[in-house]
């Protein structure tokens, strides 16, 4: 099964044969065929919905902590397709926490930037994002359900990114978060809170991204 799945025989949201069909084509009981299902589903290839069987699942996307790539280079590397539909794109004034993280003034303006990003179509990530407007004066003109952020400061406005701070957590998906990522209102998701830097050590982005648990994996690699 694990193999079909690899090799694309088997793809998301396809259910698998039943119990008695893989019982007869490899000769074995129904206990050994549900212990195969279940590893495969602790794995992360097949889940369950009661009432209707067992299906292939969406294979996790695996991203690392050490390193700043925007999402949809990200995306892009990997062979995906990715766009984004821009929920929300305004010039703010900072207020009191945005300009503590950004190390502004209250008054100061930001851009507000909330985008739902999906891959493949589907829903992955709502992340907003809040961006220092002197650095960037314009920024909002440009097409930002295409264009990466990212790209945009370091080719247009010559800012140089260096390093983030962050911080992930576990929480439940609002109700809003929960219509827009395409799951139920309190499914678990994965919350990422980031302020990104230039090499002058100024804070020039803080962003906040939901990311779907049952999509996204997040990896740390250790060294003694």
């Amino acid at each position: 099964i694990r193999e079909d799945i690899d090799k694309n025989r088997l793809v998301p949201g396809q259910p698998i044969p039943s119990e008695r069909e893989l019982v007869e084509r490899y000769n074995i009981s129904r206990m050994t065929v549900r212990q195969a299902v279940n590893v495969l589903v602790n794995e992360g290839y097949l889940y369950r919905q009661h009432g209707k069987g067992t299906f292939v699942a969406d294979l996790k996307i695996k991203k690392g902590l050490l390193n700043l790539p925007g999402f949809g280079r990200d995306m892009s590397e990997r062979g995906l397709k990715t766009r984004s539909r821009v929920l929300e794109s305004a010039e703010i004034s900072a207020g009191l926490r945005l300009a503590k993280t950004l190390d502004i003034k209250a008054e100061d303006k930001v851009y507000r930037i909330k985008r739902l990003r999906l891959v493949n179509g589907r829903p992955m990530a709502l992340e907003t994002t809040h961006l220092v407007a002197k650095f960037c004066q314009g920024l909002l003109e440009e097409d930002l359900s295409k264009e990466s952020v990212f790209s945009l400061l370091e080719t247009k406005y010559n800012l140089k990114l260096k390093n983030s701070h962050q911080v992930l957590e576990p929480v439940l998906a609002s109700k809003e978060e929960a219509e827009l990522l395409g799951i139920k209102k309190d499914d678990p998701v994965l919350v990422m809170e980031g302020t990104t830097f230039l090499t002058n050590g100024r804070p020039i982005e803080y962003v906040r991204g939901v990311y779907r648990s049952d999509r996204y994996k997040f990896f740390v690699e250790l060294h003694r």
